[in-house]
């Protein structure tokens, strides 16, 4: 599965992402709408690293990339691509 199918699952099991297009849902911004609680970030930060072996830190998940769907997509794309992904 890709980032975004990977995420996109994680919210439609949680009751799915406000919008009625991919680009609204994109664009939301889950922390601020409260799709989350505490153990839901915590949740969704463990599945995005198990499923894509990368590690997200203090400074991805405080990013302003972090803030929207569409940005964890492009970070975990990042990460995969780039020096983010575990040993």
């Amino acid at each position: 599965m890709t980032p975004r199918e990977v995420v996109f699952a994680f919210f439609k099991d949680r009751g799915g992402l406000p919008g009625e297009n991919a680009e609204q849902k994109l664009a939301c911004r889950f922390l601020d709408v409260g799709l989350l609680d505490s153990l839901g970030l915590v949740e969704l930060i463990t599945e995005i690293e198990d499923r894509f072996s990368i590690t997200l830190t203090d400074d991805h998940t405080e990013s302003e990339q972090f803030q929207t769907v569409g940005g964890l997509v492009d970070l975990i794309e990042e990460l995969r691509l780039g020096s983010g992904a575990r040993p």
